[in-house]
């Protein structure tokens, strides 16, 4: 629980989440569960099981409300998106897909499926539930999907404030001592500007391989080309990193260095398993 000086008119659960601008948890975020609407307000986070040990009185965070649907899809404004005439599978046109962040292995299938109609957001699950609330999270990634009826190009254009602070992006891992009990997570950095591999300062959060060998591999970075059509696309592109020296994993294993990520572009990482299954934090900090 977080205790403010400010009063707060508006009901934040399960709808905001509270990001630390300073201390030692910096540019890490939890979702707001409750709050009172009082004069000193208290704001109750869900902790992810994670431990705050030397959070301090003086530490700042700020509230922000999270991405949805509705929110940067509105039904009434939105071009991202070619409606569908119904629920019918036949019928659907465009549709978003939400990547599996809380599965365990590698190449997993999204976890949810939304379509949109005239009269909003849609999940395709038993019952066809509204969808205009399902949250899209700050450092991942969604999946577009036009189908073969969808036969022109859509553009999505961002708007907003760009983020000057760090952010930290969870990185999960499995326990063990093989590669098939590896993990992939699933990132998309909220930077309005490319980033070279090498800028991605990963560190300690992403582990090194003891050579070029597949047998030595560790993390590996993977990256799509979002230039090629088709549908559940293979990743286009694979990296890993020696000495701090990030390589491509195709012949030769030439430097990748200075790979761009494009703006806005989806990624994975795929961590390596470890003795203790724990996870790591990557804090990314803009380069701009």
């Amino acid at each position: 629980m977080i205790t403010t000086s400010a009063t707060f008119a508006t009901n934040f659960a399960n709808a905001y989440y509270v990001r630390f601008t300073s201390g030692v948890l910096n540019g890490r975020y939890y979702t707001i569960t409750a709050n009172t609407q009082t004069a000193n307000s208290t704001v109750t986070v869900d902790k992810n099981g994670e431990d705050w040990t030397g959070v301090a009185n003086t530490d700042t965070f700020k509230i922000v409300k999270y991405w949805t649907a509705e929110g940067l899809f509105p039904v009434l404004t939105q071009t991202t998106f070619v409606q569908s005439a119904s629920n019918l599978t036949g019928a659907r046109r465009s549709e978003l897909f939400i990547p599996n962040l809380t599965g365990a292995g590698t190449n997993l299938a999204p976890s949810r499926r939304l379509f949109l109609k005239s009269t909003g957001w849609t999940e395709a699950i038993t019952g066809f539930p509204s969808a205009a609330n399902v949250v899209i999270l700050p450092d991942s990634y969604i999946i577009v999907r036009h189908p073969a009826a969808v036969t022109s190009n859509t553009t999505f254009v961002a708007s907003g404030s760009v983020e000057t602070g760090a952010n930290v992006v969870t990185l999960a891992t499995r326990v063990g001592s093989s590669s098939t009990l590896s993990q992939d997570n699933y990132i998309g950095l909220a930077r309005p500007k490319d980033v070279t591999l090498s800028e991605l300062s990963l560190g300690a959060a992403f582990v090194d391989s003891a050579s070029n060998l597949t047998g030595a591999r560790r993390d590996e970075l993977f990256v799509f080309n979002n230039a090629v059509t088709g549908i559940n696309k293979a990743p286009s592109r694979r990296f890993f990193r020696v000495a701090g020296a990030w390589r491509e994993a195709i012949t030769g294993f030439p430097s990748a260095d200075s790979v761009t990520i494009s703006a806005g572009a989806g990624f994975f990482i795929r961590k390596y398993p470890t003795a203790t299954g724990a996870t790591s934090f990557y804090s990314n900090v803009p380069n701009y």
